[in-house]
């Protein structure tokens, strides 16, 4: 099971299970900036209002520090 491998290895199992995605999808992936392109959360802002906010009653953190958490976490995992 995945929880039982050390840290190092699920994360060689994610990078492996993430670039066979990617491949069979036909994406080539170079760096953790093709997911966060300029301008996102100008992008997203309006799906956030629309969606989201709706979901919960809890205050959301600002799309910045959403966006920033997510692109450090995935820097974790994948870099």
């Amino acid at each position: 099971m995945v929880s039982e491998l050390p840290k190092k290895n699920i994360q060689d199992h994610i990078m492996e299970l993430f670039t066979r995605r990617c491949q069979s999808k036909g994406v080539i992936y170079s760096d953790i900036d093709q997911f966060f392109p300029e301008h996102l959360s100008d992008y997203l802002k309006p799906y956030l209002e629309v969606g989201l906010t709706r979901l919960t009653s809890e205050e959301l953190p600002d799309l910045e520090v959403m966006l920033d958490e997510l692109r450090d976490t995935l820097i974790e995992i994948l870099d």
